[in-house]
């Protein structure tokens, strides 16, 4: 089959197979009125609102993602150590804040204002710096790698003296400071030098294991909700308005040229080329905007109701 030919609005192909030449004049092919128009327009948001699919779902998106077990001999194992390591570390940090505190009350016993047994002054003081231990640290750590994205290309200096510092940030101090006192806390605790770093120093590196997967976890959840929400707003959207959706339109001409194809001397253009089709479904999208193209002084300023018969669209596939 050859090329096709235009001439005089006339489209002609050559079946080199068949020995003839077919002819598709646009002249003589009957266009829809608007009621057909307005079905083929009902028939594309069905066609687009199929292709939608069923609502998407949190449950759908965890699957996908995958989920996090905790079953794991290691992490189990992980687990256990770290509590145990804790709360022999704890108890060090414990007892050595009870030293500290017997220290500060009686410096302070004698000043005036808010006054505390020794008790009371002790717990106050005991309890805090539990919870600023391990557990402060390894939250910070949390914090600083599930923010490193917003640290990414950072540097400190000026041009090239400046060297990286991805790695700097405040959760990442703090973090720093709160693994320094736990050191410091368990050498002072009174306890022998390998018995004092032996707990801290695994409850460290157990803890940095342990938040990197809950970093992970929580990282994954935040993701699922993003995915989520960014799939459900798009699948609402186009629901609502499927005219909107970017499917619609080639979905719309489409369905214009099934419909032409359904009036009497249509199946004959069934095998027109490509180029046909397109002007037989531009005249029809024409033919709905036929008001907004007139311009001002009356004269027409839209090219699809340009004498041409075919006219180059950008909004027009190359095929139907």
């Amino acid at each position: 089959m050859t090329d096709p030919v235009e001439e005089a609005g006339v489209i002609s192909v050559r079946n080199e197979a068949e020995g003839g030449e077919k002819k598709y004049d646009i002249t003589k092919f009957k266009p829809l009125n608007s009621e057909q128009r307005q079905r083929a327009g009902r028939e594309a948001v069905n066609l687009v609102l199929s292709g939608l699919g069923e609502e998407p779902t949190r449950e759908s998106f965890t699957r996908q993602y995958g989920t996090t077990r905790w079953d794991s001999f290691i992490d189990i194992t992980a687990i256990f150590i770290f509590v145990m390591a804790l709360a022999a570390s704890s108890t060090h940090i414990v007892a050595h804040m009870g030293q500290q505190a017997k220290i500060s009350f009686m410096e302070s016993n004698g000043t005036a204002g808010i006054r505390f047994s020794a008790d009371s002054f002790t717990f106050f003081n005991q309890l805090p710096y539990f919870f600023m231990a391990e557990l402060a640290m390894i939250f910070f750590a949390m914090l600083h790698f599930m923010r490193s994205s917003e640290r990414r290309g950072r540097r400190l200096g000026f041009g090239r003296y400046s060297i990286k510092a991805e790695w700097l940030s405040i959760s990442s101090l703090l973090a720093v400071g709160c693994g320094t006192f736990v050191l410091k806390a368990n050498l002072e605790s009174g306890m022998g030098l390998v018995e004092s770093l032996l707990p801290p120093a695994v409850t460290i590196g157990l803890g940095l294991y342990l938040e990197g997967r809950w970093t992970s976890a929580i990282q994954r959840n935040l993701d699922i909700e993003t995915n989520y929400s960014d799939a459900y707003n798009a699948w609402k959207l186009s629901h609502n308005n499927p005219e909107e959706n970017t499917k619609y339109p080639p979905a719309y001409h489409l369905k214009l040229w099934e419909s032409l194809l359904r009036l009497k001397g249509g199946e004959y253009y069934r095998d027109a080329p490509s180029v046909f089709k397109a002007a037989a479904v531009r005249r029809e999208l024409a033919e709905e905007r036929w008001s907004i193209a007139i311009g001002d002084d009356g004269g027409v300023n839209d090219p699809f109701l340009a004498p041409k018969l075919l006219v180059e669209s950008s909004d027009m596939p190359s095929e139907a």
